[in-house]
């Protein structure tokens, strides 16, 4: 996503890729995935009806980060490395 790369400009938070995926109950979500393979951003459980929906949901959470009014919380993994 090279818009989001752009936006986000020098944040810690940078997704490799985000897939947008139905749920078993039908409803669209989406998923960041940073280059490592672990999953960094979800639409928290939250599910759309449409993929149009969703997409709008994530810009709009892209758009939120990247102007500070969502917190970011970088947790280390098991390894203990941040």
């Amino acid at each position: 996503m090279t818009w989001f790369r752009k936006l986000l400009g020098k944040s810690r938070l940078v997704t490799h890729e985000t897939h947008f995926y139905r749920r078993a109950d039908g409803r669209w979500a989406w998923r960041g995935i940073a280059a490592n393979g672990h999953i960094v951003a979800t639409d928290g459980g939250q599910g759309y009806e449409r993929r149009i929906d969703a997409e709008r949901a994530h810009r709009n959470y892209c758009l939120s980060v990247a102007r500070g009014e969502s917190k970011v919380v970088v947790l280390a993994d098991i390894r203990g490395e941040s």
